[in-house]
């Protein structure tokens, strides 16, 4: 399956000491060659029309490959009217991908193994490589400072995961779920796998509300509940990177696993909160406040507190310190927080008015919600302020 160009690539790869090494160099060093020689390949999408889906699907058009998506044709099927539309179900039907050929297959709906395991043992032959959108939560609740790809993985009871038949029963366990589709892919195709494993995915399009909470309230201004200490770190991806960088990945014929995070130590809490605020030039002042009194006031972390989980959480001691070493010398690259929230905050403001109602209220359509209401973030600070003056 691969032809010769692309053997011709691999060898300069290797001659200038493999993809880590040629990563690490400035473009300008390679003549742009990374930007401009690219070598068309036949990308299959499993989905493509979700959030991350278009972001993937846009950047392989930008750079000259060829997209088929396969999906249900429910989610957004207006878009990209250009590309090859394979339609079925990865439950019921993949009779639409008995036929054809692809140098790559991006699969973006892997949470059961064996969804995974009959679709590699389908298009094996007939691909050359296979990508897992897989995620750091297959790590479980594993945070150690600078933990790496070779951390162990979640583990379920064998027979809770056969039981499983779809996705919505995967709940709890949907780190050890992915941990095992990882290992379904890498079983049914050795050496031609490659898992990459985002965290938290921000930006346009996300309809969360797990990072859309702090620019979306800092740009209305006032005293703003914060959490923790400013120094505290986070890590996240923006879409457009994650999709960048898989399309990247993919053109170069990465395979093992990468950490698509942002490096560890990167962002902290209050250069999120300062960019969020120059990005929306607010007025917005930040009230710190420390986890126990968080607590206390049942203000949870990542769930109201979007972004945060204090160092102090049992099982989380390194959180926004997994190491993206191998992510960043294979290509990653990360763009400004001030960019992401501009852009989120831009594309908010295209939402209809109902959208931007649910935001304010820390809610989110199908979801159990994110971030605070205004009238429970005021008590909460009136809380604050009346521990501060009894103190």
């Amino acid at each position: 399956m691969v032809g010769s160009n692309e053997r011709s690539r691999r060898e300069v790869l290797k001659a200038a000491g493999g993809l880590a090494a040629v990563s690490a160099l400035p473009m300008s060093a390679l003549g742009g060659w990374l930007v401009e020689d690219v070598v068309p390949k036949r990308i299959l999408f499993l989905g493509g029309t979700g959030f991350l889906g278009p972001h993937m699907v846009r950047r392989a058009l930008e750079r000259g490959h060829d997209v088929t998506l396969f999906n249900r044709g429910r989610s957004n099927p207006h878009l990209f009217p250009e590309v090859t539309k394979l339609v079925g179900d990865r439950y019921t039907d993949l009779t639409a991908l008995e036929k054809g050929e692809w140098d790559v297959v991006i699969d973006t709906f892997t949470y059961l193994p064996t969804t995974v395991r009959a679709t590699v043992d389908l298009l094996r032959d007939r691909i050359d490589r296979y990508v897992v959108v897989s995620t750091i939560s297959v790590y479980g609740n594993r945070n150690d400072i600078d933990m790496d790809e070779a951390a162990p993985l979640a583990e379920v009871d064998p027979a809770v995961a056969d039981a499983m038949t779809s996705h919505r029963e995967v709940g709890m366990h949907y780190g050890a779920m992915k941990a095992l589709c990882e290992r379904a892919a890498e079983e049914g195709m050795p050496g031609r796998v490659w898992n990459n494993r985002p965290g938290l995915i921000v930006g346009p399009g996300d309809v969360t509300n797990r990072f859309t909470y702090w620019p979306w309230r800092v740009r209305r201004g006032g005293e703003v509940l914060a959490p923790g200490e400013p120094g505290h770190y986070t890590q996240f991806i923006d879409v457009r990177d994650l999709a960048n960088f898989i399309i990247l990945g993919s053109e170069r014929g990465l395979t093992g696993a990468c950490n698509a995070v942002s490096p560890a130590r990167h962002f902290t809490m209050g250069g999120v909160l300062d960019d969020c605020k120059e990005a929306s030039g607010s007025d917005a002042t930040f009230t710190w406040t420390d986890a126990a009194f968080l607590q206390s006031q049942g203000v949870m972390p990542w769930q109201h507190m979007t972004c945060w989980v204090p160092p102090s959480a049992p099982g989380y001691e390194g959180f926004g310190q997994i190491s993206a070493a191998r992510a960043v010398a294979s290509g990653m690259q990360i763009r400004p927080v001030i960019e992401t929230a501009r852009d989120t905050l831009a594309w908010v403001d295209k939402q209809d008015e109902a959208f931007r109602e649910r935001l304010d209220a820390g809610l989110v359509p199908g979801r159990g919600g994110a971030g605070l209401s205004s009238e429970r973030e005021a008590e909460v600070l009136s809380a604050w302020r009346d521990r501060v003056d009894e103190g």
